[in-house]
């Protein structure tokens, strides 16, 4: 009996601890990829829900005036900004909104050693030649971004003057943005502007990413009324937001996603924010240049091409020239450095030559 229980083969109470371990384990990461998989629902999977009862949040995610990425800047200090003989100064339009806006004279006109007053910037605009380009910028930041602040430079490099400016809840801007009141403010900056220069002074409007379809509705406007702009300059321009919308985050995510997709672009149809570039172009008679990158991530050339095709095909036969000019994939330029390019400037002096 002994010998029996003595040779008997004794349970592995080792193993089967380990066994019980690993089950314990493996249910507890279910429990765990359950759980993330209720937190992804909740914050993605209700976000289009959100969006959809609250379309007015678009215009938010549109314009992203909060993203001030010169948090602690000082606008009306240009000189911090890189920016020499640049006026800062600010405009009051009829509904009481307050506009900062900058004046950066050409290269042309500067000297060494010399202030030049308010009194001084004013009566170079009166004086002046040269084609005045009006600069519309786009979402996010002010009209300080180191982007902009480049694109400025080059620009002034061409002698050409600048009056770049912020929408409302754009940088010191007061008021809340939204479509009809930003083309408001760009309307009321480019009146000033031909209040103070001669007839004969082209002015250039200038819009980049969003500010392209804020100026293209500018340059219709003005079209309509029978003053239309020297020229047109759109610069990583789209066709209209709602496909624009379709390509940027947060909406692109839910982009496989059908009903979701669905549920959050028509949030943007229903925000009133329309910017539909390839219906106002039709009745834009400036000539206009279009310029876009391949590889630009945020806005796709595809945009750009449609907009163009859109001109193309509706605008009067009696319009001024159209062009759309690419940039190769291979510079890298993307969505915002397309004034780093070696012929950037060679391809506006062309275009503005012919068009003013």
């Amino acid at each position: 009996m002994t010998w029996l229980i003595t040779n008997q083969k004794r349970p592995n109470y080792k193993v089967a601890a380990s066994s019980k371990c690993t089950k314990a384990c493996l249910s507890g990461l279910k429990s765990l990829f359950y759980l993330l998989l209720v937190i992804v629902f909740c914050t993605h999977g209700l976000l289009p829900v959100f969006f959809w009862t609250f379309p007015e949040i678009s215009n938010f995610v549109i314009f992203s005036n909060r993203l001030k990425w010169t948090v602690f800047a000082n606008l009306s200090d240009p000189h911090s900004f890189g920016l020499d003989y640049t006026r800062n100064f600010f405009l009051q339009s009829k509904r009481n909104i307050k506009l900062g806006a900058w004046h950066i004279l050409p290269d042309n006109l500067r000297s060494k050693g010399k202030d030049f007053s308010d009194n001084d910037f004013e009566k170079s605009l009166q004086k002046s030649d040269a084609p005045i380009v009006m600069y519309m910028h786009g979402n996010s930041g002010s009209r300080a971004c180191g982007h902009r602040v480049k694109l400025y430079h080059r620009l002034s490099q061409m002698n050409y003057h600048i009056i770049t400016f912020d929408y409302r809840g754009f940088g010191e801007s007061t008021g809340i943005p939204f479509e009809d009141g930003v083309v408001e403010d760009s309307l009321f900056v480019y009146n000033w502007i031909r209040s103070k220069v001669s007839p004969d002074t082209p002015i250039i409007l200038w819009g980049h990413s969003l500010g392209t379809g804020i100026a293209t509705r500018l340059a219709k406007i003005l079209c309509d009324g029978g003053m239309p702009p020297s020229a047109l300059v759109l610069e990583s321009p789209f066709n209209n937001i709602l496909e624009a919308s379709a390509n940027l985050p947060p909406f692109s995510l839910y982009r496989p996603f059908r009903p979701l997709s669905y549920m959050i672009l028509s949030s943007v149809e229903r925000c009133g924010t329309e910017f539909a570039s390839d219906q106002n172009i039709k009745d834009v008679t400036s000539p206009i240049l279009i310029l876009h990158a391949e590889d630009d991530g945020l806005i796709p050339i595809k945009l750009a091409m449609k907009l163009y095709m859109a001109g193309m095909e509706s605008r009067p036969k009696t319009s001024g020239q159209l062009q759309l000019v690419p940039f190769d994939k291979s510079f890298g330029y993307g969505h915002k450095h397309l004034h780093s390019a070696p012929n950037f400037a060679s391809v506006v002096k062309s275009f503005v030559e012919s068009s003013t």
